[in-house]
């Protein structure tokens, strides 16, 4: 409470500036009453007495105000309520359920305003795009510091996905579309559009991309989704130096092709010299299911390692299939 009163406070805001004349400093005085109020009143106390003064002192000006905020403002009803197809959705029922004000709180503006923009995040995240609020008020009777909260949301229909429509010509089809964890005719979700685009940006084979719900071409509930693509260079070429202990002086380059087909097989080679260890390691990978990150990869490697007066030459060739759950 006192945090937000001097926030609120001009006379605090303003009591470093150079230019603040007496005359200046009464007003903002005058006015440091109504603003302590109004600091107050998003906590729910709407009774705040105040006694101010404003004395001169030998360093300055000294502006004190001692504040009895006075009776509180409680809930004793609340009507919340959601209408449309969303008064089926476990999503609203939890934010009914959960509501941060209760009957017997003292009443807080902020989390009532949280708790509304919660109604409208969830219907834009899960595809109610038609939704509103048909009725939305704090209803205060300040004689006997009571307060009423009405909320009566209306969700409207729920939307869907329609035709995901990806522009770009590097990839197969049949790839590109495992990147999807959802299809045409699915219930619409926004975190299903940013797993996707996270998932073809990890995928090292797209430098951006743009995925775009076009609301503007919607088939009925239906709506199309656009996904704009922009590759990376299918090269990628690395190098580094550096010395150590153990290895003594070390130099590695690496080559990346990113893309050899259609189908986004990689080849991936990296080089290592050392005072005692050269190695070479040839990798080649075949994706089958991004969303799974299932793939096959063949490796080749050698190594060759200077031991004294011994060298020993080791090289291996592993095939591997792996996937999460």
């Amino acid at each position: 409470l006192k945090d937000n009163a001097l926030a609120f406070l001009s006379i605090n805001k303003q009591k470093n500036r150079a230019d603040l004349s007496p005359t200046r400093i009464q007003q903002l005085h005058q006015k440091a009453i109504k603003e302590i109020q109004q600091a107050l009143q998003p906590f729910g106390y709407y009774h705040a007495s105040i006694d101010a003064k404003l004395s001169k002192q030998p360093t300055g000006w000294l502006a004190q105000y001692q504040v009895d905020k006075g009776p509180a403002v409680y809930i004793t009803a609340l009507d919340i309520r959601v209408t449309g197809e969303g008064n089926e959705d476990s999503k609203f029922f939890n934010l009914i359920n959960n509501f941060p004000l209760q009957i017997g709180d003292i009443l807080a503006q902020e989390k009532y305003k949280a708790a509304k923009s919660s109604f409208l995040e969830i219907s834009t995240e899960r595809g109610y795009l038609d939704a509103k609020f048909n009725d939305h008020k704090i209803l205060i009777d300040l004689t006997n510091n009571t307060a009423k909260i009405v909320l009566i949301f209306y969700s409207g229909q729920r939307y869907q996905f329609g035709s995901i429509n990806f522009q770009q010509t590097i990839l197969s089809t049949r790839l590109i579309k495992t990147f999807l964890t959802f299809k045409a005719g699915d219930p619409y979700s926004i975190n299903q559009l940013l797993v996707l685009q996270k998932a073809l940006s990890d995928s090292d084979y797209f430098m951006r991309s743009d995925v775009t719900t076009r609301r503007d071409l919607a088939n009925g509930l239906q709506l199309p989704i656009d996904v704009l693509l922009q590759p990376r260079k299918r090269n990628q070429y690395t190098a580094g130096f550096g010395y150590g202990t153990d290895t003594g002086a070390r130099a590695s380059v690496g080559w990346n092709n990113r893309r050899i087909n259609r189908q986004g097989h990689r080849l991936a080679l990296q080089l290592t010299l050392s005072e005692i260890q050269n190695s070479q390691t040839l990798q080649y990978t075949v994706p089958i299911h991004y969303q799974r990150a299932e793939q096959i990869a063949i490796t080749g490697a050698r190594s060759h390692n200077f031991l004294g007066n011994k060298d020993d030459i080791l090289q291996t060739l592993s095939v591997s299939h792996s996937s999460s759950p």
